[in-house]
C-alpha cells in the first residue's frame, strides 16, 4: 500500500511524501522517505516510533514487507465473542460460585491461535484458564451485540475457537454493585486482549441478569400442612383416636427441633 500524504516530520528527513506499509498482522508500520525507514508500533493511537533502518546506496527505501491493505476483520480488531457458547440468551446468575464459559470464534479470516491467552481481559477480568475447541458458530458473522436476544444456540462451525473460562463472582463484581441490578436486564461484557504480533482485538457479547429469589416455606404453611396430613389419617383410623392423637404429639415434638434449627437465621 503506498499512500502520497503528509506523515508529518518522518525521522530524519523532512519530505511530505512518504512511502507507507503495514506488516502482514497489521502490528507494525513502516514509513519510507528517502534512505531512512522508519518503524513504528500500529497498535497504539497514534502509532508509537520504535527505531529507524538505514539504507545505502539509494535514495529510495525498501520497505521490508508485504505490503498488504487494512480490510480483514483481524487487522481491524473485531472479533466475534460468544458467551456461555450453545445458551441464547446468554444467563449470569450474580448468586453462582462456578466459572463462565466464553469464547473467541474463529472464521474463516481469523486464527485464533494468533491470540496470546495471557492477554485476555473479559470486563477487566482475566481467564482461570483456556484451550481451543470448536464449540460455536458467530451470530450475525460476528458483528458486535446490542440485545439480549442477539445471539444463537448453533454449535461447531468447522473453526477452531479459543474458549476460556472466567470466575462468576469477579463478572458480577465488575459489572457494579449486586444490588443495582435487576433480574432480566441485559448487560455488555466487553472482551479485550492482543494476539502473539501485538495487534490489539476487541469483542463483546450480552448477558441476561438472573437475580431470583429462592421462596421460602415459613413455619406456619408447614405446621398446617404436618397437622392436615395427621388429620387425613385420623379420619382413616377411627375408633384408634387416642393413638393418633398420642402419635400426633410425638411427630410435632420431633420436628419442632427442626424447625427451631432450621430457621433461627430468620
Amino acid at each position: 500500500m503506498v499512500l502520497n500524504a503528509s506523515f508529518g516530520d518522518a525521522r530524519p528527513d523532512k519530505y511530505s511524501t512518504s512511502t507507507v506499509a503495514f506488516s502482514p498482522d497489521g502490528a507494525w508500520l513502516f514509513v519510507g522517505g528517502g534512505a531512512i525507514i522508519d518503524v513504528y508500533d500500529a497498535t497504539t493511537d497514534p502509532p508509537t516510533w520504535k527505531s529507524s533502518i538505514e539504507q545505502e546506496n539509494t535514495n529510495v527505501a525498501t520497505l521490508p514487507c508485504q505490503p498488504v491493505a487494512l480490510s480483514t476483520k483481524a487487522d481491524s480488531g473485531e472479533v466475534a465473542v460468544d458467551i456461555k457458547p450453545g445458551s441464547c440468551p446468554n444467563p449470569l446468575n450474580v448468586k453462582s460460585k462456578g466459572v463462565v464459559p466464553v469464547a473467541i470464534l474463529g472464521t474463516k479470516d481469523f486464527d485464533v491461535r494468533d491470540i496470546d491467552p495471557e492477554t485476555i481481559l473479559l470486563a477487566g477480568v482475566e481467564p482461570l484458564r483456556w484451550k481451543l475447541a470448536d464449540v460455536a458458530t458467530p451470530y450475525d458473522d460476528g458483528t458486535m451485540q446490542g440485545d439480549c436476544f442477539d445471539c444463537t444456540k448453533k454449535g461447531p462451525d468447522g473453526f477452531l475457537d479459543l474458549t476460556l473460562k472466567f470466575k462468576n463472582r469477579d463478572i458480577v463484581k465488575a459489572i457494579g454493585p449486586v444490588s443495582d441490578l435487576k433480574h432480566g436486564d441485559c448487560r455488555i461484557l466487553e472482551l479485550n486482549g492482543k494476539t502473539f504480533g501485538g495487534t490489539t482485538i476487541v469483542g463483546d457479547d450480552v448477558v441476561r441478569i438472573i437475580k431470583k429469589k429462592k421462596k421460602k416455606h415459613s413455619k406456619k404453611l408447614i405446621k398446617k400442612w404436618l397437622f392436615s396430613l395427621l388429620k387425613e389419617i385420623k379420619k382413616e383410623k377411627k375408633g384408634k383416636t387416642f393413638y393418633i392423637e398420642k402419635k400426633t404429639k410425638s411427630v410435632i415434638s420431633k420436628a419442632k427441633p427442626k424447625w427451631h434449627r432450621k430457621y433461627k437465621r430468620h
